[in-house]
């Protein structure tokens, strides 16, 4: 068993996080960070969290800046700053050797954070991402930046958004579906905002396709786990594409989660949990 709760670190911002503490500590059981993907928010670690608690580790997840209850900020989208926030954390919690855990570009921030801090974290996982290489096969910025642009979703309401992601993911759970509603605010009459502007959005896609994948998987020392995600279409072509980044890195495994949507924590949390656990018990 444990307790829940909710709190703002005051960091250089005001940092969000919904934290597991289990009742009963295991002392073996290293702490664990969970980041969220881009414009995603800690809500949707809540399944995962809840199982990684209950094995006696203490378990934190975070709305990065801009996302979720986090404080909203004017600058600091790159990797130096976004880096800099999980070794402030980190320090805050006073943890020692944690296993952090990234999602979609959370995996790449852990990328970057393990080139940037050898040594920091205790493992590296990463769920279907950390070799996301958004410049790969020489594509210009402008191709990329009209490629990922997202919607505008003031054209949509709550109810709307919440049905089109019903649809889009029929073998989520209720919880899921809600999860991924906290991208957005929701205002008391419907209408929805995003906390990250499409602006900012847009200068962390930046930031992603600047990444040098080759010289920062050079410098990561930690354990990897790669969990990545299978889709439905062209399911090998997508499989080598990850076998052929991420081998580069010195001490990886990899997991592949075949028909699985790339939000393998909300798709699959169980699954998830139980490979992270079984690896973590290898190194």
């Amino acid at each position: 068993m444990f307790d829940f709760s909710e709190t703002i670190f005051k960091l250089d911002f005001a940092m969000a996080a919904r934290c597991w503490r289990p009742k009963v500590m295991n002392d073996a059981a290293s702490p664990i960070l969970l980041i969220h993907g881009l414009a995603s928010n800690a809500k949707t670690w809540d399944k995962v969290g809840a199982i990684l608690a209950e094995t006696g580790a203490c378990v934190v997840a975070i709305d990065q800046r801009n996302h979720g209850r986090s404080e909203i900020t004017e600058s600091g989208f790159d990797f130096d700053t976004i880096t800099n926030d999980v070794n402030q954390l980190l320090d805050h919690l006073g943890w020692d050797s944690p296993i952090l855990v990234g999602q979609s570009w959370g995996g790449n921030v852990l990328t970057e954070f393990g080139a940037r801090y050898p040594g920091r974290a205790k493992a590296l996982v990463m769920v279907d991402g950390g070799f996301l290489d958004i410049g790969y096969g020489g594509q210009a910025w402008e191709v990329v930046y009209e490629s990922m642009l997202p919607p505008r979703v003031s054209d949509f309401s709550a109810d709307m958004l919440r049905s089109m992601i019903q649809l889009g993911h029929p073998d989520w759970d209720d919880d899921g579906v809600e999860a991924t509603m906290a991208n957005l605010i929701v205002h008391p009459d419907g209408r929805v905002e995003r906390p990250l502007s499409i602006d900012k959005h847009m200068q962390i896609v930046r930031h992603l396709f600047d990444q040098d994948m080759d010289e920062l998987y050079k410098k990561i020392i930690e354990p990897v786990l790669i969990c990545a995600a299978g889709p439905k279409d062209d399911p090998e072509g997508t499989k080598a594409l990850v076998l052929e980044n991420a081998r580069q890195i010195k001490n990886v495994t990899i997991e592949w989660f075949a028909a699985t949507d790339h939000d393998i924590h909300i798709h699959k949390p169980q699954l998830l949990s139980e490979t992270i656990l079984a690896w973590l018990q290898g190194i």
